[in-house]
This record gives structure tokens, sequence and C-alpha cells, in this order.
């Protein structure tokens, strides 16, 4: 999925998205087709400070809804569903969104049950106008 965001819009993510990381990324590192054929020269990715989430030992979770993320976790993490609560997928990030503490228990269990894996984009990402190799 891709937004086409104008600068106010970035601005705007930036502000709300504390835990993630603007990366701007060159069409020579990853090649991006967008629906009516257009390939960008460029293009932004956010990065999570916090790492992904991965099974112990597996590769990164691909992308998948909210709704599914929590079900799999609610079935695969020993003590998410005791942490999170049974409540439905609204009622729990409305929980999680409004208690920093609770977000950092979550945080804390991916660590210790060996769900957390570290960013690992390849290529060139430029921050601030300036290029890293990664």
């Amino acid at each position: 999925m891709a937004a086409l965001l104008d600068p106010d819009q970035l601005a705007c993510l930036d502000a709300t998205e504390p835990n993630y990381v603007r990366r701007r990324v060159s069409a020579t590192s990853v090649l991006l087709t967008l629906d009516g054929g257009e390939q960008p020269e460029g293009f932004c990715v956010y990065e999570s400070r916090w790492g992904v989430l991965a099974a112990p030992g597996a590769p990164p979770l691909e992308l998948r809804s909210q709704r599914d993320l929590f079900a799999l976790l609610r079935s695969r993490l020993p003590g998410f569903a005791e942490l999170v609560g049974a409540q439905d997928l609204e009622a729990t990030m409305n929980r999680l969104a409004e208690n920093p503490a609770l977000r950092g228990e979550a945080r804390a269990l991916f660590e210790a049950a060996g769900w957390s894996a570290p960013v690992t984009l390849d290529g060139d990402c430029a921050t601030d106008g300036q290029t890293v190799r990664r």
C-alpha cells in the first residue's frame, strides 16, 4: 500500500508517530511500482524504533490487518492475551493508546519471548538530505 502525501501531511504523520523514523529509499535500492504502473525515483518508508515482530527463529511477520495480527499474537505468544485482555479489537487498541505503561509491558513481553527483531532495511536510505548505507 502506498500513500501520496503532501509536505503538510508528512509533517503531521511525523509528529503523530513518535515510534517511527521516516527514511527515504531510492529506486536504485528498492523498485516500487504503483497500481498505474508509475515507478517513482524514490519514496519514504517509516522504520520502527522498536524493531519488528518475528517469532523466535522466524523471519519478520508479513504485513496483515491489526485484527489478524492480534489474533495471531493471542494464539501464539504466551501471555499476550492476558496482557491486552479479551476485549474486541477497538477496545484493546484504545486501552493500548491510552496507557503508556501497558505499551511498555507489551514491548517487554515481545522482547522477553524473543518476538522482537531488529529492522533490516537494505539499500540506501536518506534522512535529512544525507544518504546512509544500511
